[in-house]
């Protein structure tokens, strides 16, 4: 850009002519110069836009599904924040896994020498008042792990996280740890943020939140400034020594974020939606009623848009999850299924979404594991309690959906046919309900349909028209259902397994079992126990939640005896 004076944004001249870039180096041929010209550098509109679109002071963008060389180990993580800042490998490194947070890939660490390395750091010799570290992990185990290092003249940048079940962040002379906060078994989103000023999101010079919402009051120390000295920048390693080879970090990383600035609030909240909806992670995020008409629970797209109300989905706010696209954001997530356990559903768009800003969410009301009778529409008997509610944003089309059926309440080895999709504008699936039935499939305990559309406010369940067998017909409320003229497997001579009739697979097994008595009781057999060691299993009986029980058991005993017959 070449100006009469310092302001280039009027009558400046755009001069490409030439434009070459080797590496680092920029260069243009044929340039014309004026006496007392000023002249500078700048992209294009569009050329670059960080995460969620947020990208002022971003210093480094590294995630595992772009930039990556090399797989076991991985031997280049290049830098996405346009600033070069490429990760490369120096001793052991972490291996690239595939399919690990919500389908994407992953790096893992070994916890004993894996690191990567920044030559320089990315402080430089730079005095950095603010800085804002956003990363996707899951850790292997509790330890103390170094997720990043770099020296400084004050102190030192670092993140910890886990260490001894605790998380910290050091920024120059000071640090703050929330308390007891890490979890080892699900991916979660980390905000460790630090600044001079106490005018931040959080309202405090240094915080730390996991999945959107603060963990602790934050911290003002009097000096948390960073001053760069060039040292290397430590991914994985380096809390003792500085080397990346003490106090190594053992688990995944699927994305780090870095920026050396304070975000907005709006800011903040566009890259904790990015990165939720990318790995299946539900934001946390408490309102901050200082933002005004601006709700922190809400997901917000790169255009500063909500795309997922919380408000309007009450009684559905649990367990939001999402596809979509969004290109601003740099945002394709087309397969989708919240990391947390006791999530159930799996969406998929198979092919790319036909526009930017096609979402598709969905969030359930957390009902416990069980069915109703009566919520059906006709010609079906059972219908799960779990309901969803689902959000859609532009026109994404069909999708398939999949839900694991594994102790929700319905049966889970019928016939995939005897299953069905119902959805509704409400929860009310007994009038005008969908039925769909495309594509229905049932692995195991996945139950899949194919080519399934839906409108915004939609509900959606699973129910079945098959009236399961009980004893004398009744099947209402039926937990377990054994009888030893079915279902009775032998080994050695002695019953190992004794399968569930009811439906809900809750089989019996033994390691030392009883023995079948064949013609025992009117011509039908029974299981014979000794009174010592012969014990039949039978895990989750019981639902989680039950007022009550009742049951019948027919036996019969060869003599008067104390015995437990069943506990559960």
């Amino acid at each position: 850009l070449i100006d009469t004076d310092d302001d280039f944004t009027n009558a400046a001249t755009v001069h490409t002519a030439g434009v070459a870039l080797n590496g680092t180096i920029l260069s243009f041929t044929g340039v014309t110069f004026n006496d007392g010209d000023h002249f500078t550098f700048a992209i294009q509109a569009g050329s670059f836009t960080g995460p969620a679109g947020v990208d002022d002071d971003i210093a480094l963008w590294l995630k595992a599904d772009e930039g990556t060389a090399g797989t076991v180990p991985l031997t280049g993580w290049n830098d996405q924040s346009g600033n070069g800042r490429n990760a490369v490998q120096i001793g052991d490194a972490p291996d690239l896994l595939t399919d690990q947070a919500n389908f994407n890939p992953a790096l893992d660490f070994n916890g004993n020498n894996d690191y990567l390395e920044i030559t320089d750091g990315i402080l430089e010799n730079l005095a950095v008042n603010d800085l804002w570290v956003y990363s996707v992990i899951k850790p292997d185990r509790n330890h103390n792990g170094t997720l990043l290092f770099e020296d400084d003249v004050n102190g030192r940048l670092a993140v910890l996280n886990p260490w001894s079940g605790r998380t910290y962040i050091f920024s120059g002379n000071a640090y703050y740890n929330p308390g007891n906060t890490t979890n080892t078994s699900e991916y979660e989103i980390w905000t460790h943020a630090s600044s001079t000023s106490a005018l931040t999101p959080s309202g405090t010079k240094l915080s730390i939140a996991k999945n959107g919402a603060y963990l602790g009051a934050g911290s003002n120390p009097a000096n948390p400034a960073l001053l760069g000295n060039n040292a290397d920048f430590i991914i994985g390693g380096g809390w003792s020594n500085g080397a990346g080879t003490s106090s190594n970090y053992d688990g995944k990383l699927a994305e780090l974020i870095v920026y050396k600035g304070i975000p907005t609030p709006l800011e903040q909240e566009k890259i904790q939606s990015y990165l939720a909806i990318k790995y299946g992670v539900s934001k946390n995020t408490v309102d901050n009623t200082a933002t005004g008409g601006q709700d922190e629970q809400d997901y917000f797209a790169s255009d500063n848009t909500v795309i997922w109300d919380f408000s309007d989905n009450t009684g559905y706010t649990s367990l939001a999850t999402a596809i979509g696209r969004d290109d601003v954001a740099q945002l394709s997530q087309l397969k989708s299924k919240n990391m947390a356990t006791g999530s159930d559903i799996t969406m998929e768009k198979t092919g790319a979404f036909p526009n930017d800003m096609d979402f598709i969410f969905w969030s359930t009301n957390d009902a416990t594991d069980g069915y109703s009778t009566t919520n059906v529409p006709a010609g079906y008997i059972r219908s799960l309690d779990r309901i969803w509610k689902v959000t859609v944003k532009g026109t994404p089309g069909t999708v398939n959906v999949s839900v694991d059926l594994e102790d929700l309440g319905l049966p889970t080895n019928l016939a995939a046919a005897e299953y069905a999709l119902l959805i509704d504008t409400d929860d009310d699936f007994t009038n005008a309900a969908t039925v769909h039935t495309a594509g229905v499939a049932l692995n195991g305990t996945i139950l899949s349909f194919t080519g399934v559309t839906f409108n915004d406010g939609d509900h959606f369940t699973v129910g079945t028209d098959y009236k399961t067998p009980g004893p004398g017909g009744e099947f209402v409320d039926l937990a377990i259902w054994l009888k030893a003229d079915v279902g009775v497997t032998e080994s050695a001579g002695t019953v190992s397994q004794w399968d569930d009739q009811s439906g809900n697979n809750r089989n019996s097994t033994a390691t030392n079992g009883p023995t079948v008595s064949v013609n025992s009781l009117n011509y039908n057999p029974s299981l014979s126990f000794d009174g010592i060691n012969d014990v039949l299993k039978t895990a989750d009986v019981m639902p989680t939640v039950s007022n009550e029980f009742s049951g019948c058991l027919l036996y019969t005993s060869p003599s008067p005896r104390d015995g437990l017959l069943s506990r559960m």
